[in-house]
Parts: C-alpha cells; structure tokens; sequence
C-alpha cells in the first residue's frame, strides 16, 4: 500500500494505492466495497469508463463530485483486474488546486500500473450472457443455467487460452468426454466471424447422453472456447442463446508496450 499527498499536504487531497486486493468481483461491487470518506456528500457521479493498462490488462475508472465540510470535493476510483486480485487507486481532493489534477492522475496511474503477469497466459473473457441466467463463476471460467430448474441447458465459456498447435483439438476431446468426434458430429461444422473480428467454426456434437452445441474462436494470440450442453432429446431445438453470446466475446486487448509486452509475454501460471 502506497499513499501520496499533494504538495499542498494531505487536507488538500490523497491518492492511496493498494496492489493486492481480494477478492475480485464486478467492478459495481469493487465502487461499493471503496466507500467514499466520512463527510463526502455525492451530487454527481460520471459512467464508469472501461479502460485497457499498457500491458494489456482490463481496468476501469470511476469518478464522484460532490461536497465535503460545505465544499467542493472530488472521488476518483481507479481498479486494475487481474488473475486472482486487483489493484485499486483511490483518490481524494478537496484543495481547490487538486481538484482538476485528481482525475488525469488517477487514469495515468491506473493506465501505468504494472504487474508483469505476462500477456500470452490464460485469461478472463468479456462477453454479454444470455438475459436472466444465473452465473457459477469459477477463477477462469464461468457456467451460465437458465432461472427456470426445469430446463437443463447449461453454457460454459471458458478462457482465452494462449494460441498454440492442437489447441482446439484438445478442447474438443475434453467436450466429449474422450469419445472419438468422428462419431458424434451430428452436423459438419459452420465457419463463423464475430462482431469484434474472431474467426471460428461451430459444431454439433452428441455423446455420452449430452448435446453439445460448441464454438471455437481464434485471433492472431489467442483461442476461446464457449459450449451450449443440454441432455440429448428429440425435442426441437431452442432458440439459439449461444449463437449473440459468442459475437459478444471481445478480442483479449494488445498491450500498448511493445518493450514490456515482449520481455515478459510468455510468463507461464
């Protein structure tokens, strides 16, 4: 934990650094878990900013005007995800000087922070779940059922795993439970593009009593992973609650330092 005051003393403002935090959750709960100061009155609180750190890692900004002992005072919230822990800046400013300094410095220290993870490694996935299902999130992955307990589809989508030579072969092979693919396809695969720019291809696989409706999806880096399985019937087919999930998988962000990104890309677990 770091904590720096302004050259007009710590009345005037703070910035607080924490580089360990758990645990990790939605950045909606890591606001509510930094609460503002004793005395901070909010009147105006912008829309949280999704930002991306030089290394590539996914952050978010959060800023709160409002008043304190009668006068103008500033909140800047900054929060840095990683694997297993984030990093939070947590910025106070009430001297009339600090108050338009708070905001640029809370963002260049949240852009800048740097936790030399490696870029190439397993890695979260943002994407946008299907309306009204309930999330079972794991440190990686996250399985996703419907609200009704009667329908037994369930959708896990896994993490972006880093690019290599057999990749999707083996997920593939882990989806059906060791049964041979050439079995089980129930339909030759579809080739797909997405919205942010993933190709992949999509198959339809029955084995071992289960249905599986699976996408595999590359970049240039990366493999992502998300399957839809529910018990094998003859019943018709749903509507397609994988297929808007997929386009909405986002491309993992490159890092803006080239130097650093190279230095330590292929950091292992």
């Amino acid at each position: 934990m770091l904590i720096f005051a302004p050259p007009s003393g710590d009345a005037g403002g703070v910035i607080r650094y924490d580089e360990r935090l758990r645990p990790i959750a939605s950045v909606i709960d890591l606001i509510k878990a930094s609460p503002p100061p004793p005395g901070f009155e909010p009147q105006y609180a912008d829309p949280i900013q999704e930002v991306v750190t030089h290394e590539g890692e996914y952050a978010a900004l959060a800023f709160v005007e409002g008043r304190m002992n009668g006068a103008p005072a500033n909140l800047a919230l900054g929060f840095v995800l990683l694997d297993d822990y984030y990093a939070r800046v947590y910025g106070v400013a009430t001297d009339a000087a600090v108050l338009a300094q708070i905001r640029p410095i809370v963002t260049e220290l949240v852009v800048h922070d740097t936790h030399v993870l490696g870029w190439r490694r397993r890695r979260r996935v943002r994407y946008a779940p299907p309306d009204g299902w309930i999330p079972q999130q794991g440190l990686f992955e996250a399985r996703w059922s419907p609200a009704a307990k009667a329908d037994p589809r369930t959708i896990l989508v896994g993490p972006a795993l880093p690019k290599q030579l057999g990749l999707a072969d083996a997920i593939l092979a882990e989806a059906l439970g060791g049964a041979n693919p050439v079995d089980v396809v129930r339909a030759p695969y579809v080739p797909l593009a997405t919205a942010h720019g993933l190709d992949g291809k999509r198959w339809l696989l029955r084995a071992n009593g289960i249905d599986s409706d699976i996408v595999i999806l590359e970049d240039e880096s990366f493999v992502y992973c998300a399957r839809l399985d529910t018990e094998t019937t003859d019943e018709p087919t749903k509507h397609d609650v994988l297929g808007p999930l997929v386009d909405s998988i986002q491309r993992i962000p490159t890092p803006s330092n080239a130097e650093l990104s190279a230095m330590f890309a292929y950091l292992a677990d």
